[in-house]
C-alpha cells in the first residue's frame, strides 16, 4: 500500500511536470501571442485610419458641394477661397477636420513648357521660369531639362539631357518624354534636388534684411516666407481638358504669388508686385484691364509700351483650378486628401491621398 508520503512524491512530480509542460507551450505561443498582438494592433491602426480617410473624403464632397452650389465671389467675400486652413471643424466624439480651398492657376505650369501642337519651347513660359529662377537665386539653364524630360523627341537642348544620358547616369534612370504628374518628377531630372524645391532660397543675408527690414501689414500679407520656396510658385496640375481653352497657360493674376508676378518682366519692379497683390486683396481683378489704373505699371519699357502691355497677354482673372485640400483626424490617425476641381468641366481632374 502507497503511503502517504509516496503519494505526495508523486504528487508532487506530476504537478512539477505539468508545470514544467505549461511553461513550455507558454514560452512557445509567446512569439505567436505577440505577433496576433501586433496584428491586433495593425488591425486597428488601419481601421483607425480608414474611418480618418473616409472623413477627409467627406470633408472633400463638402468643399466641392460649396463650389458648385454657391457662386465663387461669395466664397471669396468670406474668405472660404483664401487658400488657409479653415476649422479644425469638431464632429462627434473627438473627430474633426480642416480643410482649405485656393485657385491654383497662378503659379507656373511646367507642362506648358512644351507646346502640345508642335512638341517645340514655349519660349514665354520658359523665360517667366528664368525670371524666377534669377529672383530665387536658382542656378540659370536647369529649365531646359525639364523640358528634354516632358517633349516627345530626342533633340537635346542646349543644358538639357535626353535618353542616352540618363541611361548613362548612376543609377540609370528612363526619361519622362510626357507631361508631368507631380513636382516630385524634378527630382529624377538632373540638376534639381530637395533644397532647390522645397527649401527657402535666400541667402542669410537675404533673410537678415528681410528680418530687420521695415514693412506694413499689407506688405507682410503680400510677401511671405513661404515665397520664398520654388514649390509654391510652379505647378504641374492642369484641367480636365486643357485644349478646349487656348488661355489655360496664361496665369491667374489673382492668385499669382509675388515671385510670379515679379518673373513677368524683367521691368516688374517688387514696388509693382506689391501694389498687384495688395490691390486684389482689397478687390479681386475682374478684367485684365484694371491692372492699367495701377501706377507702378504704367512705367514705360520697351519703345512705347508700359509695363501693363508688356505683361497683361501673359495674364488672366478667370479661374482656372481649384486645389482643396482637407486633413481629418480621428483619435490618433490623421489622414489627408488632395483634389484639383476644375470649374469650367465641373468635375475633378486630379486626386490623391
Amino acid at each position: 500500500m502507497k503511503t502517504g508520503a509516496s503519494k505526495r512524491k508523486k504528487g508532487f512530480l506530476v504537478l512539477t511536470l505539468t508545470v514544467t509542460m505549461i511553461l513550455l507551450i507558454f514560452q512557445a505561443a509567446i512569439p505567436f501571442w505577440g505577433a496576433a498582438k501586433d496584428e491586433y494592433y495593425t488591425v486597428s491602426y488601419e481601421a483607425e485610419y480608414t474611418k480618418a480617410r473616409y472623413l477627409a473624403q467627406s470633408g472633400l464632397e463638402m468643399a466641392l458641394k460649396l463650389l458648385k452650389s454657391i457662386p465663387t465671389n461669395i466664397l471669396y467675400d468670406y474668405g472660404i477661397m483664401s487658400g488657409y486652413p479653415i476649422g479644425p471643424i469638431p464632429l462627434i466624439g473627438e473627430a474633426a477636420f480642416t480643410f482649405q480651398i485656393e485657385e491654383a492657376g497662378g503659379k507656373i505650369n511646367l507642362n506648358y513648357l512644351v507646346n502640345s501642337f508642335d512638341d517645340s519651347a514655349n519660349s514665354k513660359i520658359l523665360g517667366a521660369l528664368n525670371g524666377l529662377s534669377e529672383k530665387l537665386n536658382i542656378p540659370p539653364d536647369k529649365w531646359e531639362a525639364v523640358i528634354d524630360w516632358i517633349d516627345e523627341n530626342n533633340d537635346k537642348s542646349p543644358g538639357g539631357y535626353e535618353k542616352d544620358d540618363y541611361l548613362m547616369m548612376q543609377p540609370a534612370r528612363r526619361i519622362k518624354n510626357g507631361k508631368m504628374h507631380s513636382i516630385d518628377e524634378l527630382l529624377l531630372i538632373s540638376g534639381f534636388d530637395q533644397r532647390i524645391i522645397y527649401e527657402d532660397l535666400r541667402t542669410e543675408q537675404e533673410k537678415e534684411f528681410y528680418s530687420d527690414s521695415f514693412f506694413t501689414e499689407e506688405e507682410k500679407e503680400a510677401v511671405t516666407d513661404e515665397d520664398y520656396k520654388l514649390i509654391n510658385n510652379i505647378t504641374v496640375d492642369m484641367p480636365v481638358n486643357p485644349s478646349l481653352s487656348g488661355g489655360w497657360s496664361k496665369i491667374n493674376v489673382n492668385s499669382a504669388p509675388y515671385h510670379v508676378l515679379l518673373s513677368l518682366s524683367s521691368y516688374m519692379t517688387s514696388d509693382a508686385a506689391k501694389e498687384i497683390i495688395m490691390k486684389r486683396n482689397e478687390k479681386r481683378f475682374k478684367n485684365i484691364n484694371e491692372l492699367s489704373a495701377l501706377p507702378s505699371l504704367k512705367i514705360n519699357t520697351s519703345g512705347a509700351l508700359t509695363l501693363f502691355h508688356e505683361i497683361k497677354d501673359l495674364l488672366t482673372t478667370k479661374d482656372i483650378l481649384y486645389k482643396i485640400v482637407v486633413k481629418a483626424s480621428l483619435e490618433s490617425q490623421v489622414a489627408q486628401v488632395v483634389g484639383y476641381y476644375d470649374p469650367q468641366a465641373k468635375k475633378l481632374s486630379t486626386y490623391f491621398e
